[in-house]
């Protein structure tokens, strides 16, 4: 009985997936907006927040606890990676105060600072 009500679905599913449903191509307009909205996406990714979670394992091969880091553009440099959980506890306020976190975002405000100076155009040897 099993068997016979399971393929009663199954053709009731698969009557709907007729060759004739195709499914249209994009207009012009909506081509263009894709691109925009890519192009626009790839400039913007050093203004964008995100988690990041790192998964460590124990020597012996078992789970250590996932390390949960929030990065935060609009922080000043040495504030914007603020660690939320560590190696899977919450973290101490010595490990928010950690000089790990500020380093690591400082080093991002140095190449930041680097990367919108302009550099004198090269010189090539005649």
């Amino acid at each position: 009985m099993r068997l016979f009500v399971f393929f009663l679905v199954l053709l009731g599913l698969s009557a709907g997936l007729r060759a004739d449903d195709q499914p249209r191509a994009a207009t012009p307009e909506e081509i263009a907006l894709f691109k925009d909205a890519m192009k626009n996406s790839a400039q913007d990714t050093e203004h964008w927040a995100y988690t990041e979670t790192t998964a460590l394992k124990a020597s012996k091969g078992g789970p250590k606890g996932d390390t949960i880091v929030r990065f935060d553009p609009s922080k000043p440099y040495g504030e914007q990676f603020t660690p939320l959980q560590i190696e899977g506890k919450p973290p101490t306020e010595r490990q928010l105060r950690d000089y790990h976190y500020r380093k690591r975002g400082e080093k991002r405000g140095e190449k930041v600072a680097r990367a919108a100076t302009p550099r004198p155009p090269r010189r090539h040897p005649n």
